[in-house]
């Protein structure tokens, strides 16, 4: 079998700090960069990087030459809420905008203005710097989006 290590970070331990880190956290990269070195893992298995852990995280990997498969369990790259609803019905304002000020406007990540402002933010300069679409050092994509 294989070994299994687990480093989980909560987004209910978030702080009003939390949100000035948004774009790169260096408390929780450091943490995952002792980890990648100790255990020096072939893969990691990530489920969700919004928002502790940063799409920094992909950086990460590939600096350390590990491959990511990335579980997508939401629409957060194109929707702020994550479910493309709001008020109990389907929502599309922002899925093909650059930048979707409805999700801003209507407060959809966390009721809050700054929080979604904050989380488009997240994923328009990451999707700039095509951290979605890097490949390790073995030529293999990190993450299936481009």
């Amino acid at each position: 079998g294989n070994k299994v290590e687990v480093l989980y970070f909560d987004n209910s331990d978030a702080n009003f700090f939390s949100y000035f880190l948004f774009l790169f956290n260096p408390f929780v990269s450091i943490k995952i960069i002792k980890k990648i070195i100790f255990i020096k893992p072939e893969v990691i298995l990530l489920h969700n990087f919004f928002f502790q852990i940063t799409p920094f995280v992909f950086w990460i990997a590939k600096i350390l030459n590990v491959k990511i498969v990335h579980t997508i369990h939401n629409f957060r790259f194109i929707c702020a809420n994550g479910i493309l609803f709001r008020n109990d019905k389907p929502c599309k304002l922002c899925v093909t905008k650059k930048f979707p000020i409805s999700g801003v406007l209507y407060k959809c990540y966390r009721d809050s203005a700054i929080a979604t402002l904050a989380n488009f933010l997240v994923f328009r300069v990451y999707s700039i710097l095509s951290t979605f679409s890097i490949k390790n050092n073995k030529g293999t994509k990190a993450v299936g989006r481009s």
